[in-house]
């Protein structure tokens, strides 16, 4: 005996479940910016640059750069477009503490994460 079943998936209700997740949040002091989820894979394609391919070991240089690509990957303006590149890694690293702190904080808000932060 066959079983024959149809496909109950349309492509409307797979588009519509797999849009990005994302939220227009006000920065106290900065304004708005867009925050974007940030998925599992580009998630481990960024740790990776984190070791050194040599030694296995996290590279320390390379590692303090986190929270700079955190900002990267899920900061966003209202078009959906990145406010900054892997470029601006510097420049994010160079800015004001408090407001790069701000920035992850809203990040970890975001992402349901307790940054542990007051």
């Amino acid at each position: 005996m066959t079983l024959t079943t149809r496909t109950t998936l349309t492509r409307e209700a797979l588009l519509n479940k797999a849009k990005a997740v994302k939220k227009r949040v006000n920065i106290k002091g900065l304004g708005f910016v867009v925050i974007h989820q940030v998925g599992q894979v580009q998630q481990t394609r960024r740790s990776m640059t984190y070791i050194d391919p040599t030694t296995k070991k996290v590279n320390k240089q390379e590692y303090a750069k986190v929270i700079a690509h955190r900002i990267i990957d899920s900061i966003h303006d209202d078009d959906g477009k990145p406010l900054f590149t892997d470029a601006d890694v510097e420049l994010i690293n160079e800015m004001n503490p408090d407001i790069v702190e701000s920035l992850d904080q809203a990040i970890d808000e975001f992402n349901g994460e307790d940054s542990g932060k007051k």
